[in-house]
């Protein structure tokens, strides 16, 4: 065969998904439709389930699980793409109850990479939140837009403080010194500058935004050539 026939021929495409592959779950009280390859590359326990040395299936074809099926729920996404799960809320925190229930099911169905993400507590890495804290003066945060993931808390207070007073009494010069020209020295003479202690109202502006890595929650090529995080 010549270089210029090789170059021709069509490139060979993937085997495509057939219709064989497809399988039903009920998982409890829920019915997942899914694939065979999606549960078996990256579970052990259904690489047995389907080896053929056991019929499982029901009359229908369907398979029975008898497992909860809210929490296999999250074990197909894992399958699926690979995504390490977060349960975060901004006002509670991780959901340590529903981690340490997904860790037991990752365990059953033989899921090494995500029992041991769970194990590891990765997810407290993969949730990242920043503070922010500023104390203002006339501060006026009423018209301030903020992304969802930003929380704002305002805390007001009193501090006193010596504020300057005009030697002509403008109002406008009040705290501001360096505003007084040539004929508010001329009137304050030699005196020294006049201040008075007065409450001044401030606030701490505390901004709170939460992010999630994207990276820290996506499986590694090969996770047991990687350290276990402290």
């Amino acid at each position: 065969m010549s270089e210029q026939d090789r170059e021709s021929e069509p490139v060979p495409s993937p085997p495509a998904q057939t219709s064989d592959d497809r399988v039903i779950l009920r998982v409890g009280d829920r019915r997942f439709t899914t694939t065979k390859s999606t549960l078996t590359d990256g579970s052990d326990w259904f690489r047995a389930f389907f080896s053929g040395r056991w019929n499982h299936a029901l009359m229908d074809g369907a398979y029975f699980i008898d497992a909860d099926g809210d929490l296999f729920e999250h074990i197909l996404r894992y399958l699926r793409r690979k995504v390490f799960p977060i349960f975060y809320d901004n006002a509670k925190g991780h959901d340590h109850a529903m981690y340490l229930a997904l860790m037991k099911e990752a365990e059953y169905y033989q899921i090494e990479p995500l029992r041991r993400w769970i194990e590891d507590k990765s997810y407290r890495t993969a949730v990242v939140v920043w503070y922010s804290v500023k104390v203002c003066r006339n501060y006026d945060g009423s018209n301030e837009l903020f992304p969802s993931n930003h929380e704002i808390q305002h805390i007001p207070f009193f501090e006193e403080e010596q504020v300057y007073i005009c030697p002509r009494g403008i109002a406008l010069h009040r705290g501001r010194p360096g505003a007084c020209g040539k004929q508010c020295k001329k009137v304050q003479g030699d005196t020294e500058d006049i201040y008075v202690t007065e409450e001044v109202l401030k606030m701490v502006v505390i901004e709170k935004r939460t992010t999630i890595l994207r990276d820290s929650c996506t499986e590694l090529a090969d996770w047991s050539d990687q350290d276990t995080p402290l």
